[in-house]
């Protein structure tokens, strides 16, 4: 027998699986997702490898073969699922197989507060020492905890025993029989379904009973009623015996969709993300491993959950760039959901008011399903009212607020109404400047300016780092010094300013910070111990209140000048879902302040029209051959030293340019990155268009083998959502 190993899975900079034999008393313990010791290099020395298959021959010479040494853990911690997605990810994104098995591994491996070593009977006489034979005899009487003080003490004889065969890892209280089968809940439907849900829902059933992968776009409007299609296809998974994993953006932002799924489908509904407690987190992972509940609702990370027979996967708000991860490995969990359901041959429901434009031409093209939901259940979508600001400007209107929504929040606190201010940004006030020498204050490790606090001090928002602000400027010492631009705080300090008795509530990630907070501030408002939520992009989504009949958008030109081709998708959707969080209950308005009023991402926003947003978009988008009309990839490199990081770039530039002419590909750089330096880093780039998918692979893959310049690292981000 033959264990295929990937070696130090943890190490990002493996990238093989190596051949081991496996003797013959380990064959009944071995099995792909376990750990085991092995010897590694030509220093043999002993390293932890992850199984990740199993066969029966080899083109090495047997005799040539090292042995597994030990096996570590007493069940697969890994599925022969979640390493088939494994090595999708890793051919799909250009990762090392380190990397990609980073991503399915168990968070609890890294946390030894959890294991128990515990030995092995044996009925052989094993020639052990009489320390070992004392130890062994120990710990067969009584398991330890890995973090024990024996343990600690006694380092390298539990390795030996360990290798001996007479030791394994195994998880505390941890029991491996399914349990899914008792009490599956029986909740009868609470809502008629409008004409529209039944379609979808009857499009959804019937592709879940006809097998095989699926893509099933869920366009609708905000507040038609997606949730309920979503609980519906759920239920009837359970019926049919299957689990489901049902992702979220954010989850301190979805509490209501969290309790609307478990109120409704029952004790089978866990939470799963990497931000709860380690015992939590390990407690969630053991109940979807053990079927004792078969729903997983969760953000990037649930796409991982250990379930079995999993029939469905729901992926709501599926325009989301959160789903996106902005730090190494740098992968698209809708991309790795859409994997994880070929893999198992099953749909998957993409749900979203604002569909990203990709997956809206595949549903269009007929490679997707399409499912619409035109209207509101029962209630009609809100008014939209765009104001220019610069007639505001030139009109004498000194305010960040426009008279009109001055007005309209007066009217609003009047009936006993709540309002809700949008602002694409945190903090007191984006940028300090000099007005008599031109200074800018920036942050000494990224190249972008400081945030004002009104506390006094400056901040980075990318690396954190502080500084006191003095009031005078740094270089020239002058005290014409001048906060430009509008924070949330500054908002708030604003607001309360017009209305001496109103009650406002300021949500940003500043306000969000300590634990439970953002459910604490959610409360209040819908509560109604508050007239004015104050808000950036995490109020912009997912929330229902039944008294918000007015929203606010402060500045809605911010995305529009950003550098990315996407900048107007992220307009459109962004007010799109921000203006539906208006009149779900009682009628409702939104006011739209903006410096370009005549933009079309702006002006199809207020008239809630996608379809002409979609039009104009995707002129642009063939003009320009952007995605869909193309896939992009984003080499970056990144060094400590300027230079380093610019020949780092040239020399990704030297390797693309040598399969240019075999390959439709275009490409456009290097350049510095538009946001040049973080953390002191520098950053270089260069962007690449491909005709095909399967150009784009080949080449990222190439390109992450034949890297070699070790001074500046190589960032290769497939499909990008922004190229900062």
């Amino acid at each position: 027998m033959i264990a295929q190993i990937c070696i130090n899975y943890q190490d990002a900079n493996v990238d093989k699986v190596f051949d081991y034999l496996v003797p013959t008393h380990l064959e009944n313990s071995i099995e792909i997702g376990k750990r085991v010791y092995v010897s590694f290099g030509v220093s043999n020395r002993i390293v932890e490898g992850l199984v990740v298959g199993i066969k029966q021959t080899t083109d090495i010479e047997i005799n040539k073969l090292k042995c597994v040494l030990a096996v570590i853990d007493k069940f697969s911690i890994v599925s022969k699922e979640q390493i088939e997605l494994a090595f999708s990810m890793k051919n799909y994104y250009a990762l090392n197989l380190g990397e990609a098995l980073s991503l399915v591994i168990p968070p609890f491996v890294s946390s030894k507060q959890i294991y128990n070593i515990c030995a092995k009977k044996h009925e052989e006489n094993r020639n052990l020492d009489d320390d070992l034979k004392k130890l062994y005899e120990s710990i067969l009487k009584k398991p330890v905890s890995v973090n024990s003080k024996l343990v600690k003490e006694n380092k390298e004889k539990i390795t030996k025993l360990f290798l001996e065969g007479l030791l394994e890892f195994d998880l505390k209280n941890f029991d491996t029989r399914e349990n899914a089968e008792k009490n599956l809940p029986r909740v009868e439907p609470e809502f008629n379904l409008t004409d529209e849900q039944h379609k979808a829902l009857n499009s959804i059933i019937s592709a879940f009973d006809e097998g095989g992968y699926k893509n099933i776009l869920l366009f609708g409007v905000t507040g038609s009623g997606k949730t309920e299609v979503y609980i519906r296809s759920i239920q009837y998974a359970i019926v049919k015996g299957k689990s489901v994993i049902f992702m979220v953006p954010e989850i301190s932002l979805t509490p209501q969709m969290i309790e609307n799924v478990q109120s409704r489908i029952g004790n089978k509904v866990l939470v799963y993300h990497s931000k709860m407690k380690s015992i939590d987190r390990l407690n969630s992972w053991l109940a979807a491993r053990n079927r004792e509940a078969v729903v997983v609702i969760g953000p990037r990370s649930a796409v991982f959950a250990p379930v079995k027979n999993l029939g469905l996967i729901i992926v709501d708000e599926e325009h989301e760039p959160s789903y996106k991860s902005e730090k190494s490995p740098r992968i698209n969990a809708v991309e790795v959901a859409q994997m994880r359901a070929k893999i198992n041959n099953i749909p998957i429901i993409l749900g979203s008011a604002t569909p990203s434009i990709e997956h809206y031409y595949y549903a269009k093209k007929g490679k997707y399903s399409l499912c619409i939901l035109k209207n509101r259940v029962n209630k009609t979508l809100p008014e939209v009212l765009i104001v220019d600001m610069k007639k505001e400007i030139l009109e004498g209107n000194k305010s960040i607020f426009s008279r009109l929504l001055l007005s309209e929040i007066e009217n609003n606190l009047k009936k006993g109404d709540q309002v809700l201010l949008f602002l694409n940004r945190r903090g007191y006030s984006p940028i300090v400047i000099c007005r008599e020498c031109g200074y800018v204050y920036m942050c000494k490790n990224c190249s972008i300016s400081l945030t004002y606090h009104k506390e006094g001090y400056l901040k980075c928002h990318y690396c954190g780092y502080k500084e006191e602000y003095k009031g005078a400027c740094a270089k020239c010492n002058s005290r014409y010094v001048r906060q430009y631009g509008s924070g949330t705080q500054k908002i708030e300090e604003e607001i309360k300013a017009y209305f001496k008795d109103a009650r406002v509530l300021r949500m940003d990630s500043d306000a969000t910070s300590k634990k439970d907070a953002t459910q604490q501030l959610l409360k209040k408002f819908r509560e109604k111990e508050a007239d004015i939520l104050v808000g950036t992009q995490m109020i912009a989504k997912g929330l229902h209140f039944p008294d918000l009949t007015l929203v606010g958008v402060i500045d809605a030109d911010i995305l529009l000048n950003m550098p990315d081709f996407r900048s107007r998708e992220r307009t459109f959707q962004l007010l799109t879902q921000v203006a539906g969080r208006s009149g779900r209950e009682k009628p409702g308005k939104v006011i739209i302040q903006t410096f370009n009023p005549e933009d079309y991402s702006i002006v199809f926003a207020s008239k809630h029209d996608y379809e002409s947003f979609y039009a104009q978009e995707m002129k642009l988008r063939k003009m320009m051959e952007y995605p869909p009309y193309s896939y992009v990839v984003n080499f970056v490199t990144v060094a400590r030293e300027q230079n380093m990081a610019k020949r780092g770039i040239e020399h990704v530039y030297a390797l693309l340019k040598e399969y240019e002419m075999e390959n439709d590909m275009k490409i456009y750089g290097p350049s510095e990155n538009p946001i040049f330096k973080i953390e002191n880093q520098y950053r270089y780039h260069i962007l690449v268009k491909f005709k095909r998918a399967g150009q784009m692979i080949s080449i990222a893959n190439l390109i992450k083998e034949r890297y070699n310049y070790s001074n500046a690292s190589l960032i290769i981000d497939v499909n990008p959502l922004d190229t900062l």
